[in-house]
């Protein structure tokens, strides 16, 4: 067995001060206020009581539908697309860079830059997306306003910025894989 110098553990002090203190402690407050009617002044224990409330609210029904698909389906295009993009940029051929730069933009532009690149595009009077709709002769939709497109387009939004992301990963673990195999 190997001995641990005790300094290790004073390193390693920080990392678990911040645990408790920042997310542990949060949640187990978090948690016991869940059990309460709280006020800020004064605290009622109410056990159950929230949460029937919660689970009979059908407003926390839809969110958890739209939440549980919104997941689903951001995590499962962004994968899918992710490996395909790595597959497709895993040779050598000339512009290559260009092309996985272009990728991997979208990822590290901030999420207040990228949600106005996507309000611009689904705007309902000048809109990319509504142009060309327009060009096929499809009338012009609100997107973001009606309910039938908005989880949509914000699912669409959410893959298109981390694609890139995910197409290094793949990339790099496809590139790390010997050619013999």
């Amino acid at each position: 067995m190997r001995n641990t110098h005790p300094i290790a553990y004073l390193l390693i002090l920080p990392f678990y001060l911040f645990l408790f203190f920042f997310i542990l402690l949060p949640i187990g407050i978090n948690l016991f206020l869940s059990f309460t009617d709280y006020d800020l002044i004064q605290w009622k224990y109410v056990g159950l009581k929230n949460y029937r409330y919660l689970f009979q609210d059908s407003h926390f029904h839809i969110s958890l539908r739209n939440t549980t698909l919104y997941a689903v389906f951001t995590v499962g295009f962004s994968m899918v697309l992710g490996l395909g993009a790595a597959l497709l940029l895993k040779g050598n051929p000339p512009g290559i860079r260009v092309y996985r730069v272009s990728f991997y933009i979208p990822y590290i532009a901030s999420m207040v830059a990228a949600s106005m690149i996507w309000l611009w595009i689904y705007d309902p009077l000048d809109g990319i997306a509504n142009k060309i709709l327009n060009l096929f002769g499809i009338p012009s939709k609100q997107w973001l306003y009606d309910s039938r497109y908005a989880l949509s387009c914000i699912i669409v939004m959410s893959v298109w910025k981390v694609l890139g992301y995910n197409m290094i990963v793949f990339l790099t673990g496809l590139q790390a894989i010997p050619s013999y195999l």
